[in-house]
């Protein structure tokens, strides 16, 4: 069987990356443009989500709806939150001997 792909956006600057769904769509960053991009299935139309991002590729979305991303501009992993702002992922210290935050608070870390 062969692979056929369609081209549904771009081109842009360099590569996409870091696709992550985003309610009826899909987000995905043009990481030389330092842009998050989302795309509408339905309407074929593209739209720019947040812009400045420093080279951020990889996407995820959290268990709250929260969207991170991996930038490399920045070397860090940070959240892109609802009001626009960026700001470094952060996590509690966890007890590998507990398995317990320093707050007492129970993770899903594993050893």
């Amino acid at each position: 069987m062969a692979w056929q792909f369609d081209l549904v956006a771009g081109p842009y600057e360099g590569p996409t990356g870091g696709v992550v769904p985003d309610g009826d769509g899909v987000l995905f960053s043009a990481i030389d443009e330092g842009r998050l991009l989302r795309f509408d299935p339905a309407s074929k139309a593209v739209t720019e989500a947040r812009r400045y991002t420093n080279r951020v590729n990889g996407l995820a979305r959290g268990p709250g709806g929260e969207i991170y991303g991996a930038q490399e501009g920045g070397r860090r992993l940070v959240e892109f939150t609802p009001d626009g702002r960026v700001m470094a992922a952060t996590s509690p210290a966890i007890s590998w001997s507990t398995g317990r935050t320093a707050s007492g608070s129970p993770t899903h870390a594993t050893r």
